[in-house]
């Protein structure tokens, strides 16, 4: 049996990361470029993703959001 935490820490694709936030594709990328959106991760050459936690951590305060130096 999984634990919350467990399930949490998990990549998460683009349509996940846009149904979660609200937010449009273009809109991401742009906060990205800023720092002020969580990177995608290059998995392979055709696949990126999203780091949860990241993203549940903008989500909690979207303005004071800051990337962590690990990432």
């Amino acid at each position: 049996m999984k634990t919350e935490q467990a399930t949490q820490e998990r990549y998460i694709k683009q349509k996940e990361v846009l149904e979660r936030t609200g937010l449009s594709s273009n809109t991401i990328r742009t906060l990205e470029k800023q720092g002020r959106f969580p990177r995608r991760r290059e998995l392979s050459t055709r696949a990126v993703r999203w780091w949860l936690p990241d993203v549940l951590a903008w989500m909690q305060n979207p303005a004071g959001w800051q990337a962590s130096a690990a990432a």
